[in-house]
């Protein structure tokens, strides 16, 4: 193995034994991985083995509006990897893309997104499967492919370790007062904030500071990330 590469691949496990929290893993480790592999997006999550529901995400340099846009468990480069189990790398010209879903495949390239590799772990309690998702590797070679499979253990051990991060098996209707489980159920049915303060006769402004309160606590980046939290982690009776 070329001497930078291992210099490289040093660097990246030195840097996950010293972070403990999101915050170092977006400023220590993750400059090590586009070191390593070098792409221009990246995002991980955790799916439900029984029923593929997302449960946990966290999104680093993805744009927002295209993951609101779409549901993960239904990305053909994610069941992919589920039938494989190996990484999986497709682009724009690969058939997959155009066979499977359209709908899909226009948001990808409507984000100018060339490119998307996926690779993951089962989890040791065989209830969840953990996943990485890269948007533009411009090169994909069996090096591509070494780099990607030694990276993804180490990223899940160090990400299922970190503080607040992963904690998909916590009880979060334990962190979430009556009230903010009746906005939460509301705004899940697609209520706005108007809507919801006429149903439980309230202010319009109280509404937002719940729905503020439910993003701060489901560690959602916004209110549409919040609503698939909750129903990914199954906060709402079916």
């Amino acid at each position: 193995m070329d001497i930078n590469i291992v210099d490289s691949m040093a660097g990246f496990i030195n840097a996950c034994d010293d972070a403990s929290n999101l915050m170092d893993f977006r400023e220590k480790i993750y400059p090590t991985i586009n070191q390593i592999l070098p792409h221009s997006m990246f995002a991980c999550g955790a799916v439900s083995i029984e029923d593929l529901r997302i449960v946990d995400f966290v999104n680093i340099t993805f744009p927002d509006d295209y993951l609101e846009k779409i549901n993960l468990t239904s990305c053909p480069v994610l069941l992919r990897w589920l039938g494989l189990k190996s990484p999986v790398h497709i682009d724009t010209n690969t058939p997959l893309l155009q066979s499977t879903s359209r709908t899909w495949f226009n948001y990808f390239g409507q984000h100018k997104i060339n490119s998307l590799t996926v690779h993951g772990v089962v989890g040791l309690n065989k209830k969840h499967i953990y996943f990485f998702v890269f948007g533009g590797i411009n090169v994909w070679t069996d090096h591509q492919e070494l780099m990607l499979k030694l990276l993804v253990p180490q990223l899940y051990c160090t990400l299922t370790d970190l503080d607040n991060v992963f904690n998909s098996n916590m009880n979060c209707k334990k962190i979430l007062t009556p009230r903010e489980e009746e906005v939460l159920t509301l705004i899940c049915k697609g209520k706005s904030n108007a809507q919801v303060a006429r149903a439980l006769h309230i202010s319009s402004w109280t509404v937002k500071i719940h729905v503020s309160n439910l993003i701060a606590k489901l560690k959602a980046s916004n209110r549409s990330h919040a609503v698939a939290k909750a129903m990914g982690l199954g906060l709402l009776a079916s």
